[in-house]
């Protein structure tokens, strides 16, 4: 196996070289624009469930996938770096899909990708603005109290909006792979150190998206480097 990596992976760099030292005239790139590559078949599906946008704000867009006959309201506080597409991936592993069969209105916050650094998108405003908003919508569209399901950091998110005080459109609380111990992560925690979190954000206004992406890949570095192996293993 290991000779027939280095075989594709060494006819991939000789292609690349072989691309790079031609010329490229305008014939060139006119059959390259041409050449569009076809979609996979797969991608029509992901994310298929029927959805709409029943309220959006600055931060985050609340999806619907409500069904007229569902009795119990459920809303997802998503991670802010996942698509509203992870607990609807496939038709047959759908999360919501299967939640939404059990008579249930699923409703999702879909966190906006915020294009640049701001002082007041803090985890406050994020809660304020984003978890007890998308609540108070919920609400007013099902009339009757809400179960809350935090996935993942949307966990934390979630967990911190219920802390700060009973909130009686909250019936019950979901907590989907949320990690709310954080001692486990021992390497973010030795890297932060040497990070200076006020200097920071009075330079950034917010903590920029490259340095936290870095962090978490130092919990388990050669994750990146077996993600990238794999492209080899399955060109």
């Amino acid at each position: 196996m290991a000779n027939n990596f280095f075989e594709t992976w060494m006819q991939a760099v000789k292609t690349s070289l072989s691309f790079l030292s031609s010329p490229l005239d305008s014939n060139t790139i006119q059959t390259q624009k041409k050449e569009k590559k076809e979609p996979h078949p797969l991608e029509a599906e992901i994310g298929s469930f029927k959805k709409t946008i029943v309220y959006q704000n600055d931060i985050f867009i609340l999806y619907s996938y409500a069904k007229k006959d569902a009795k119990i309201p459920l809303l997802i506080v998503n991670p802010l770096i996942n698509g509203s597409y992870i607990l609807d991936l496939l038709p047959e592993i759908s999360l919501i899909r299967h939640w939404s069969e059990k008579n249930i209105a699923v409703y999702l916050i879909e966190w906006k990708n915020i294009t640049a650094y701001h002082k007041k998108y803090d985890f406050e405003y994020y809660i304020k603005n984003g978890v007890s908003q998308a609540l108070e919508e919920v609400f007013k569209l099902e009339q009757q109290p809400v179960v809350l399901a935090g996935h993942c950091l949307g966990g934390l998110l979630a967990s911190a909006h219920l802390a700060c005080g009973d909130d009686s459109r909250v019936k019950k609380y979901l907590s989907l792979n949320s990690p709310y111990d954080l001692s486990k992560l021992s390497k973010i925690k030795e890297m932060a150190m040497f990070l200076n979190v006020d200097e920071t954000v009075d330079f950034f206004e917010n903590i920029p998206a490259e340095q936290m992406k870095f962090l978490f890949q130092m919990i388990n570095p050669i994750l990146k480097m077996q993600a990238m192996t794999a492209v080899f293993f399955n060109f």
